[in-house]
């Protein structure tokens, strides 16, 4: 790409690292998460007119699930997944304190290190919160 090759790279250890109140940062994330939150209910999205159903469905054609043992159809659908942790099968992960992105953000304080595992369906995302988190 032509723009990067006119940028210079830098390693980690040459950028000046800056304190950063984590508490505030912590407290400002769960004020974001607060009021996301309020707009992606199950209630809200009932109010609207929509019909909310959990459980493990079954695409039976291109316009019908089945779905707790009931067919829907419908002409076009949206897949939400919503953003529930999958824990890795990890050899010993089971005995190691760890985080996942439910807990994350209830951190109180900066982690001297920390290491992501896992695919992120959003890569502009988490490198931006790690750079934050590892600015301390």
């Amino acid at each position: 790409m032509a723009s990067g090759k006119l940028g210079k790279t830098v390693r980690a250890s040459e950028l000046e690292r800056k304190p950063v109140d984590f508490k505030a940062v912590a407290s400002r994330i769960q004020s974001v998460i607060s009021t996301i939150q309020k707009h992606d209910s199950v209630e809200r999205f009932c109010g609207l007119g929509a019909k909310v159903e959990f459980g493990q469905a079954m695409f039976v054609d291109e316009h019908s699930i089945k779905l707790n043992g009931k067919i829907y159809s419908a002409k076009t659908w949206v897949i939400a997944t919503g953003s529930s942790p999958s824990i890795p099968s990890i050899q010993g992960l089971d005995k190691t304190p760890f985080l996942t992105n439910r807990e994350i953000f209830s951190l109180d304080h900066l982690p001297c290190s920390m290491i992501f595992l896992g695919e992120v369906l959003y890569p502009p995302r988490w490198p931006r919160r790690s750079a934050v988190w590892e600015a301390g």
